[in-house]
């Protein structure tokens, strides 16, 4: 399905429980997604984003169980409660470079994400927006500057995972409410790419990310994140 550019929003629940949409293509003419506008769509496998939404309601894409990656475009500021709401099938996701709120229980029941890129623009993450994704094994924030959280993560995430931090930062976040529970804090400019460098051999690497933070099976021609065996993040360049 593709919404035409005469349509400028989404109401609420327009298509709620459409068990047979499959994809949906989004034009640039969309600013705001409504509330339960796309909620329990449960053969729904595919959203194209225009490049104009800015808003996305509560519960808007709830149980969506078919979804299997999000990609957001920079101009989206907010994500509404329980926006992907167990979206138990979503193992990619993008998040804009814009955005500024995760609102409560976004993510909630995301089984299969692997990884996620909190950006810097972020200032409010409410409570449980990633519980219940006890696959999240790197959780990498690029805010310079830590703000109080409640409980985020799942206890596992907490006591498994790793939290990538900017550099200068691990002291801010062990003593910043919410970051503090994270049992694995490492320092690591990772999306600041101002040059490559080489793994001596692959036989060290534990994990490789793209740049967006997904998880890839091999690195890739450019430049890749990797997860060594003794727990250091690098950026490798492969030409």
């Amino acid at each position: 399905m593709v919404i035409p550019n005469s349509v400028t929003s989404i109401g609420n629940s327009a298509f709620h429980g459409c068990s047979s949409l499959s994809s949906v293509t989004i034009d640039n003419s969309m600013t705001s997604i409504g509330n339960y506008a796309f909620a329990r769509c449960s053969s729904l496998s595919s959203i194209t984003f225009g490049n104009n939404v800015t808003s996305i309601g509560y519960n808007a894409f709830r149980d969506c169980t078919s979804l299997t990656s999000v990609t957001l475009p920079n101009t989206v500021k907010s994500i509404g409660e329980a926006a992907f709401y167990g979206c138990k099938r979503l193992a990619s996701l993008t998040l804009s470079n814009s955005l500024t709120s995760i609102g409560w229980g976004a993510f909630y029941g995301c089984s299969s994400l692997e990884s996620v890129i909190i950006p810097q623009s972020v200032t409010i993450i409410d409570e449980y927006a990633f519980e219940e994704c006890a696959r999240l094994t790197t959780v990498i924030s690029q805010i310079k500057e830590p703000f109080a959280i409640g409980i985020v993560f799942s206890r596992s995430v907490y006591d498994n995972a790793t939290l990538y931090v900017p550099s200068g930062t691990k002291s801010k976040y062990k003593a910043t409410k919410g970051w503090w529970i994270f049992k694995n804090i490492v320092e690591n400019d990772l999306l600041h790419i101002d040059g490559g460098q080489f793994v001596d051999t692959e036989n060290d690497i534990v994990n490789v990310y793209d740049l967006n933070g997904h998880r890839i099976t091999s690195p890739q021609r450019g430049v890749n994140i990797v997860r060594l065996k003794d727990g250091t993040v690098r950026k490798v360049l492969v030409k």
